[in-house]
């Protein structure tokens, strides 16, 4: 799904892409349907096009504002960053967290797991489904840019309810990291029930 905004930034067209391999991957975690009560999935829009078509909200503004603080940083920075985050707050519940404070919950609850081969993190140990994933009005949008053909676009890596919880992979070097450790978040399995 390319969308063409009819923005620009810095006389560049900004594009917004959804690519099908983003939308089949966020089809079993976020946009699993709004009957899905499971942490980490949306229950304010079925699907991304369900978004995007939503007349409450001007996703696309509110994304553009971002693209064009991180092509700025693109172009002035040393390591040029192409990946751009933010963190929207719609003022009402859209979804289920898939991660929280880890403050929130004793140790006993909490079982080490890996979201993947660059990191560890903890998560609420799948038994405990009576402790149920939070609400949040959250959403956050992960994003790459790149330029093509004096054009901005815009590729959706991921996008999910709640908090930003840093990239799944270490920063600093190193092989691995800890999410848990770094930001003070523990997960949900995409399983888990939300409240």
């Amino acid at each position: 799904m390319k969308i063409s905004t009819g923005i620009e930034i810095e006389g560049k067209r900004l594009f917004i892409l959804y690519e099908d391999k983003v939308s089949f991957r966020l089809a079993t975690t976020c946009f699993r349907g709004i009957r899905s009560k499971f942490a980490g999935n949306f229950f304010q829009w079925g699907s991304f096009e369900d978004f995007v078509n939503d007349k409450c909200f001007d996703f696309v503004g509110e994304l553009s504002l971002s693209v064009e603080r991180t092509y700025k940083e693109y172009l002035t920075q040393e390591k040029k960053t192409r990946v751009g985050v933010v963190t929207l707050d719609f003022e009402q519940m859209v979804g289920w967290e898939s991660t929280d404070d880890q403050e929130n919950y004793n140790v006993d609850v909490l079982e080490e797991f890996h979201p993947n081969r660059r990191c560890t993190a903890l998560r609420i140990k799948p038994e405990f489904t009576h402790i149920e994933a939070p609400k949040t009005s959250l959403m956050t949008v992960v994003y790459g840019i790149c330029i093509e053909n004096h054009n901005i676009i815009a590729s959706i890596l991921t996008i999910y309810p709640g908090e930003y919880v840093g990239p799944l992979h270490c920063t600093e070097g190193g092989d691995t990291v800890d999410i848990t450790k770094r930001q003070g978040r523990v997960f949900f399995d995409w399983n888990h029930p939300g409240e």
